[in-house]
């Protein structure tokens, strides 16, 4: 300081003037409970911003693939459909489970244990190829035999060709025997492995398996009748689990289809080898190239989709993190009482 000019604060600060008004008491004062209201209106708002960008996203997903999606290919399963619950049932129900595109699903009747049974499910496929020549078919084909037989060969040798993809369970007697048709070249022989990669405890194996699948399960609940304890009566449930090879073929089979259906320019080899190359990779060589990766084989056709279905998840989990934030903000500024709650009800007078 000097006696002269006196201190800086009588000479005024150019910054400290502006910053500042002459008479701090005029200053109003900002009441904690509209700032804490403030809070929650701007939680609130980000929270249902993210939820709609969430469901728009969630959405664009789901009409991506039907708009991609361009038919002309039909999914054929040559498999026994007798009864309410069949085999036949179940290996529809897997294949449904894998599509991600549309498709149409055709079922041919084939009873193993009756003779010209496969000869005449054969002859109605072979049928439904001429009559379809411009469409793309796979066949899926979940049932099998150890020996060769001369009607299935020279079958499958008149369906092969480059709109025509064909599928096979490799067996379930845990053997590395081939098992045809899934055995022949032309047909992708499909082993079974659990969720942690490992092969089943059943699934056939060998060099002649192109690639493995977890089998689609269903977890199945017959009623047997009332036991009675103690004088008190108990239903009594069994449950059966049903998977095996032949459940998981029906999956890449599915994969295969919805893949011509967004590229129909491409050749049965050229899906083949989408699949294959987008296959997750597994110990050794007898379990094929890999194990079937769905989400891996519809980003390599159709990215897009891909993209807005994991954007939907990411802002689903940011709403509801920014929906217990909101929740949080919203609990700590109502009134606890006292004063406090006093000089709130004030501010809303």
């Amino acid at each position: 300081m000097s006696d002269e000019g006196g201190t800086d604060n009588e000479r005024g600060d150019p910054f400290e003037a502006w910053l500042l008004p002459d008479d701090l008491s005029e200053m109003d004062e900002i009441p904690a409970g509209e700032s804490r209201r403030d809070w929650t209106r701007f939680w609130r708002a980000i929270t249902l911003v993210l939820a709609c960008a969430a469901v728009l996203f969630f959405v664009l997903g789901k009409l991506t693939r039907s708009w991609y999606s361009r038919g002309g290919v039909a999914l054929v399963i040559v498999d026994d459909f007798s009864g309410k619950k069949s085999h036949g049932s179940d290996v529809e129900r897997a294949a449904q489970a894998a599509l991600f595109a549309e498709c149409g699903i055709r079922r041919v009747q084939f009873r193993g244990e009756q003779v010209g049974s496969l000869q005449k499910a054969l002859k109605e496929v072979l049928a439904f190829r001429q009559a379809h020549q411009d469409e793309h078919i796979v066949l899926n084909f979940s049932f099998g035999s150890y020996s060769r037989r001369t009607v299935e060969m020279h079958a499958l040798r008149a369906l092969a060709g480059s709109r025509t993809l064909m599928v096979g369970a490799a067996g379930n007697d845990d053997t590395m025997r081939p098992m045809f048709p899934a055995a022949y070249d032309s047909v992708l022989a499909v082993a079974a492995v659990t969720l942690a990669g490992a092969k089943t405890s059943y699934s056939n194996y060998g060099d002649h398996i192109d690639l493995s699948a977890v089998p689609e399960q269903f977890v199945e609940e017959h009623y047997e009748g009332i036991e009675f304890y103690a004088g008190r009566g108990f239903a009594r449930y069994t449950y059966l689990i049903r998977g095996g090879t032949s459940l998981s073929a029906p999956r890449v089979a599915a994969v295969a289809a919805s893949i011509w259906s967004i590229r129909p320019d491409l050749t049965a080899d050229e899906v083949k080898k989408v699949i294959l190359k987008t296959c997750d990779p597994v110990a050794g060589s007898s379990l094929g190239h890999g194990i079937l990766n769905v989400r891996r084989a519809r980003a390599e056709v159709l990215p897009s989709s891909v993209l807005y279905e994991s954007g939907a998840r990411v802002l689903f989990v940011a709403t509801l993190a920014a929906l217990f934030i909101w929740g949080l903000v919203y609990g700590l500024s109502r009134p606890r009482g006292g004063a406090e709650s006093e000089e709130d009800e004030a501010d809303e007078e």
